[in-house]
C-alpha cells in the first residue's frame, strides 16, 4: 500500500511527513517507525492492515476512566513506533517491523467491524499497544467505517504526529489517552528520541477540538521523577487543558533496555498529592491501591464510579455521566 504524506526527492529518495521526525529515506530504507519504507522511489506503508495483537479489553485498560466506564472495546495493535523509549512495556511489537515480526495477522476494516459486532458490551475500537498513528493508511480507513456504523474510535498515542494527519484523525476519533514521557525537553529527547514540543502542542489541539482526553504520566525512576518538573507539568495541564482533564500517574517497572529499580510507591503518592493541588481527577496505574481508583465528583465529593481492578460499578443514578447529587458532568456516556 502506497503511503500518504510524503514527497519524492532527487536520487530516488523520499521525504516522509507523517510525523515530526520528517525522515528522508534512500531506496530500501525504513523510517524511524520501522513500517514506512522507500521501495523503488515510493513510500510504502508496510503495516497496512497488519496487526500484532487483537483483543477485547475493558475501556479502563487504555486507560480511560471517564469515557463509557464499565464497557469494553475491541483493541488492536500494529507494529513499530516513532519513539525509542528505553523502558517500553510493549517492546516486542513497538520495536518490530513487518519483516521481523513472526506472529502477525491481516485484517480488513470490514473484518474488524464484524468482530466488533460480536460482543454486546463493545462500544467500538481502540488503536493501541504500539504507536497507532504511524499506521495511518489502515487506521484511518477503519476509523471512517466504525464512525459510519455508530461505533466509537479511541486512540492511545504518544502524540508525535504532524499537523495535517492529526487533523484527519480528529475527524473520526472520539477519545484519546496521550502519554507524556517527561516534561523536560532534554530528558524527553534523550530517552525517547523525539521532541517534547510537538506532543504538548498536539495535546492542546486535541483538547480544543472537543475530543475526550486523558493523560498518562509514567513515573520512571531517575528519569522524570523530579517533583519540581512534575509540578511544572501539572501547572501546564491546568493552563492548557483545564483542571478536569483526568491524569493517570503510572508506576514504572524495569523493562526492555532500562533496568533501574521500579518506581518507589512513596514517590507515586507524593506525585498524587501534588496533582491533587491542581486537578480534579487523578488515578494511579500499575499499583494496587483502591484509594486512587475510584471516581469522586469534584464538586460535591459523591462517589460516582467504584473500581476494583477492572471491575467497575457506576452509581445507578449516574448513567448519563452526571453526578446524581449535584448534577456535575463527570464522564462521557452520550
Amino acid at each position: 500500500m502506497e503511503a500518504q504524506y510524503y514527497s519524492v526527492l532527487e536520487g530516488g529518495k523520499v521525504h516522509c511527513r507523517l510525523c515530526p521526525h520528517s525522515c528522508k529515506l534512500g531506496d530500501g530504507k525504513a523510517g524511524i517507525c520501522r513500517i514506512r519504507r522507500n521501495i523503488g522511489g515510493k513510500l510504502i506503508a508496510e503495516g497496512y492492515e497488519t496487526y500484532s495483537a487483537i483483543s477485547f479489553d475493558p475501556i479502563e485498560k487504555k486507560p480511560l476512566y471517564h469515557f463509557y466506564p464499565g464497557t469494553e472495546i475491541l483493541s488492536v495493535g500494529g507494529l513499530g513506533c516513532n519513539m525509542r523509549c528505553k523502558w517500553c512495556q510493549n517492546c516486542e511489537i513497538s520495536q518490530s517491523g513487518v519483516e521481523t515480526r513472526v506472529n502477525k495477522k491481516q485484517m480488513t476494516a470490514r473484518q474488524l467491524l464484524q468482530l466488533a459486532g460480536s460482543r454486546n458490551k463493545n462500544i467500538g475500537i481502540a488503536y493501541t499497544y504500539n504507536e497507532p498513528t504511524i499506521a495511518f493508511e489502515s487506521n484511518i480507513q477503519v476509523a471512517r467505517l466504525f464512525r459510519k456504523e455508530g461505533y466509537k474510535n479511541v486512540l492511545v498515542s504518544n502524540g508525535y504526529l504532524s499537523e495535517i494527519p492529526l487533523n484527519e484523525y480528529l475527524k473520526y476519533i472520539d477519545a484519546v489517552n496521550l502519554d507524556i514521557k517527561a516534561f523536560n525537553p532534554i530528558t524527553h529527547l534523550q530517552f525517547t528520541g523525539a521532541r517534547l514540543e510537538p506532543v504538548l502542542k498536539n495535546a492542546v489541539k486535541i483538547f480544543k477540538a472537543g475530543i475526550h482526553l486523558e493523560l498518562t504520566y509514567l513515573v520512571v525512576s531517575s528519569v522524570n521523577d523530579d517533583e519540581t518538573e512534575f509540578r511544572d507539568f501539572i501547572k501546564w495541564m491546568v493552563k492548557e487543558l483545564g483542571n478536569e482533564t483526568p491524569l493517570h500517574i503510572s508506576r514504572y517497572f524495569p523493562r526492555h533496555e532500562f533496568n533501574v529499580e521500579a518506581t518507589n510507591p512513596a514517590t507515586l503518592k507524593s506525585f498524587v498529592k501534588i496533582a491533587q493541588e491542581y486537578l480534579d481527577y487523578i488515578y494511579l496505574g500499575n499499583y494496587i491501591s483502591q484509594e486512587y481508583e475510584h471516581t469522586i465528583c469534584a464538586e460535591c465529593k459523591e462517589l460516582i464510579i467504584e473500581r476494583e481492578g477492572y471491575h467497575v460499578r457506576v452509581s445507578p443514578l449516574s448513567g448519563d455521566g452526571n453526578c446524581n447529587n449535584c448534577g456535575q458532568k463527570v464522564f462521557v456516556a452520550d
